[in-house]
């Protein structure tokens, strides 16, 4: 939200300073290794969710509706990254662990499937902006390697099959690991929150990460 915030205003800015309006039918799907992953499972942290499947070549919602599996700590789920900027979270995670319901046993795909399931998302959302006269435009958000915050992640592979199939029908992707490792380490680590730095994986980019990304995507 604070990179679609920043978007937005420098888009605005550019209209204020040039005079003329910029054409804004554009549908971006910003997104991080993770999100390429999770369409394997039927939870996130305990909080179950829908399941995309393939079903005769088309994308179909399993697992709804979401069996419920609410925390007996929604205190401690909820502030989960207050807690960990404090180097509190090893106990809260336990705590969750021990306590917290959790649904039947996650239902999970093979990469071969979440990999076709991954592509037919980003088709069916060329499709989505085709049909609105709008653009269509795939960015990969780079976060640093886990445990080793000097380096940047790689694409899961199973993504790497994706977007190569996509790239070759037309669609327009900007990988912004090029746009990241143009920067030098360690000023690079200060483009992500603290707990992003270390150990921790995720594209969790600080207030001057979001800036990054934004003049990197306009």
């Amino acid at each position: 939200l604070q990179i679609l915030s920043e978007l937005a205003q420098m888009f605005s800015d550019r209209e204020l300073r040039d005079g003329a309006v910029i054409d804004q039918d554009v549908l971006v799907l910003a997104f991080i290794d993770d999100d390429l992953l999770r369409v394997r499972h039927d939870d996130m942290l305990g909080y179950g969710k829908p399941v995309l499947r393939l079903i005769d070549a088309e994308l179909v919602a399993t697992n709804v509706p979401v069996p419920r599996a609410p925390y007996l700590l929604p205190a401690l789920t909820q502030n989960l990254a207050l807690l960990e900027r404090l180097r509190l979270v090893e106990l809260p995670r336990a705590l969750i662990a021990r306590f917290a319901p959790r649904p039947a046993q996650a239902e999970t795909m093979s990469e071969a499937e979440a990999q076709q399931v991954d592509e037919a998302i980003f088709r069916a959302l060329a499709r989505e902006a085709a049909e609105r006269d709008a653009r269509f435009l795939l960015v990969h958000l780079p976060h640093l390697a886990q445990g080793r915050p000097d380096q940047i992640a790689e694409l899961p592979a199973l993504g790497v099959a994706a977007l190569e199939r996509v790239r070759a029908d037309g669609l327009v992707f900007a990988d912004l690991r090029d746009e990241l490792e143009r920067v030098p380490d360690p000023e690079r680590r200060e483009l992500f929150e603290g707990r992003a730095r270390g150990n921790c994986p995720g594209a969790h980019y600080s207030a001057r990460g979001n800036r990054f990304v934004a003049e990197a995507i306009a």
